[in-house]
């Protein structure tokens, strides 16, 4: 009984709350600058890990952190697209980035089942069903008909039920059990820096000077935050 209490938990802050606000904020908001919110995840997780758990943040991780962020910005550079901050938007994405957090730390410390996938299972099943029927309420359902169904979308819509949300939660929550939250949320930082990889690699889109030092100083920043992660953990042996 207590796993499905954490399932509703979990699937309320992760699904709801993240994918629910996160679709919903990048209406109003240019891509560079949904990016940079929905980056700030893994500084939501030192604060939120410092304050309500009292957890010390190891120089290493902290200067990571900010080295991280810091890269994304040069990476993004969101001043330099010409987009009105909408204040929807910002609360939206800024609140989506906080959920994360929030179950990312209480995953850490929640009895879920032993399987990865029972716990991913559980996790995208009540979060889907209250994405579902919050999108009714809100009436959206009202929109179905103008949808238009193409070998495209649907392929997209496969990519991202398999590869993105199971094997990425899946993942992520195996990683929550053998890493700290702070460690297991530093792929805000590299997913960025993996789309620009793909996007020249595939898409043959220009890799700059600029690209190249942000896609440096943020890797330099996780190297730190695993870097320190470890370091924290054989100094409390």
């Amino acid at each position: 009984m207590e796993a499905v209490e954490n399932a509703v938990i979990l699937g309320a802050a992760i699904i709801l709350g993240v994918q629910g606000l996160l679709v919903w904020g990048t209406q109003y908001l240019s891509s560079g600058v949904t990016a940079l919110l929905n980056s700030t995840i893994p500084l939501w997780v030192a604060i939120l890990a410092t304050l309500a758990f009292k957890q010390r943040l190891t120089k290493g991780i902290a200067f990571g952190l900010s080295l991280g962020f810091m890269g994304l910005i040069i990476l993004i550079n969101p001043l330099e697209v010409n987009a009105t901050l909408n204040l929807t938007g910002l609360l939206s994405l800024t609140l989506s980035s906080i959920f994360w957090a929030v179950g990312s730390l209480y995953s850490t410390r929640s009895n879920m089942p032993v399987s990865i996938l029972a716990s991913g299972g559980m996790l995208m099943f009540v979060g889907g069903l209250m994405l579902f029927s919050t999108s009714y309420v809100v009436g959206e359902f009202n929109a179905l008909g103008s949808i238009r169904i193409s070998s495209h979308s649907i392929s997209a819509f496969m990519y991202l039920i398999f590869l993105c949300t199971v094997v990425g939660y899946a993942e992520f929550l195996w990683l929550l059990r053998v890493e700290s939250a702070n460690i297991a949320n530093s792929f805000a930082y590299i997913v960025p820096v993996v789309a620009v990889v793909i996007g020249w690699v595939i898409l043959k889109e220009a890799v700059t000077v600029q690209t190249i030092a942000s896609t440096c100083v943020i890797l330099i920043g996780v190297a730190l935050m695993i870097n320190g992660s470890s370091s924290g953990k054989t100094s409390t042996k």
